[in-house]
């Protein structure tokens, strides 16, 4: 367990300054709109993929268990640099941000 938690760490570390870098969670109402149809279409598409698993795959039950956990996890760090060092805007960094905090936070 032990080094899986020391390749884990540089991460979380960086998942935290990209979100205090570029936080901004001055959101309007037409944001939050937006946040809740893109997380939403990410656990319906979670949600597809864990039955299809869980269905098809024809693993031990604990490959089966690690898909699905994975297919949960939250987003990366790299999407939140990704748009904001590419001039994707303001309103798209903050949406992301926000998204990759609640995913991380679901």
């Amino acid at each position: 367990d032990m080094p899986l938690w020391i390749i884990g760490e540089p991460y979380k570390v960086a998942l935290y300054f990209l979100v205090g870098f570029y936080g901004d969670f001055s959101l309007a109402e037409e944001d939050i709109s937006h946040l809740k149809r893109a997380l939403g279409l990410r656990c319906v598409i979670s949600g597809a993929i864990i039955v299809v698993v869980m269905a098809l795959l024809p693993f031990e039950p604990i490959y089966r268990y690690t898909v699905a956990l994975a297919s949960l996890s939250p987003t990366s760090s790299y999407t939140i640099f990704l748009v904001g060092e590419h001039g994707y805007g303001e309103a798209m960094l903050r949406l992301t941000v926000c998204g990759g905090v609640v995913s991380t936070l679901l």
